[in-house]
């Protein structure tokens, strides 16, 4: 008899109809220790000492027959990063006097910073909870013109003091995102964790956050949801893209 090979090697949904193969896989041990692939789906009061072995197995039996969605549940996608510390305007105006720094305050924070950055200034930009993880999202960035790749090097140079060949990413507004890259947005493109191409139609408007390969670490920002987006929804009505360069402000 021939022996089995990974070349013959099949994988199927787990339906009722080949539960016998799956009992025959998993063994007397139900795999790991009784497991069943029950582990993970325990009530809270329950302990898994009282359900591993005979129990786990005729609940998984159980989900089988019945034809009920197998496997782990997807969690809700995550809405926001911003889970850090919030502004703390008094302390900011402490500070920037003890610095000897000029403050004001403006009626349109958004509006105002759009016209900086449509003018070809380097914005701080400082806005509600920080964020909370490896990326800067519009909650304490550095912002730029995404077009003009000298004030790319400058940033590079003189402000963030780092190598030149290290790239900066865009935050874009969603409704303009599928414009402007080869793929739209979806449940990761708001974290700044993702690569998209940018179209060649393009990457004159994006020059300063195009990667020498064509690609961006691209950030999608909802239309219409903060301070964020209208001040990307100001930069486009200003240079006809709502998009920015954008960089962690540290």
């Amino acid at each position: 008899m021939e022996k089995p090979s990974l070349r013959t090697l099949t994988i199927e949904p787990l339906t009722k109809n080949n539960w016998p193969p799956f009992e025959k896989l998993f063994g007397e041990r139900g795999a790991c220790g009784g497991c069943w692939c029950m582990s993970w789906r325990l009530e809270k009061s329950e302990r898994w000492a009282d359900v591993k072995g005979a129990t786990a197995k005729r609940r998984m039996k159980k989900l089988v027959t019945s034809g009920a969605a197998l496997g782990a549940p997807r969690v809700a996608p995550l809405e926001s990063a911003a889970l850090g510390n919030d502004v703390d305007v008094a302390r900011f105006a402490e500070v920037a006097a003890a610095l000897g720094v000029q403050t004001r305050r403006v009626a349109d924070p958004a509006a105002a910073a759009a016209e900086r950055i449509a003018q070809g200034q380097i914005v701080a930009w400082c806005a509600g909870r920080a964020e909370w993880g490896p990326r800067a999202l519009g909650q304490r960035s550095l912002l730029a013109r995404p077009d003009d790749v000298a004030l790319r090097e400058r940033l590079n140079r003189l402000v963030k003091r780092r190598a030149p060949f290290r790239p900066f990413a865009p935050s874009v507004l969603v409704s303009r995102t599928a414009a402007l890259f080869d793929a739209g947005p979806d449940d990761m493109t708001p974290f700044m964790t993702t690569v998209r191409g940018v179209r060649v139609d393009a990457r004159a408007k994006l020059a300063g956050v195009t990667h020498i390969d064509g690609s961006a670490r691209v950030q999608t920002v909802a239309d219409g949801s903060g301070p964020y987006a209208a001040l990307l929804a100001g930069v486009g009505e200003r240079t006809g893209e709502p998009v920015v360069l954008n960089t962690s402000l540290n």
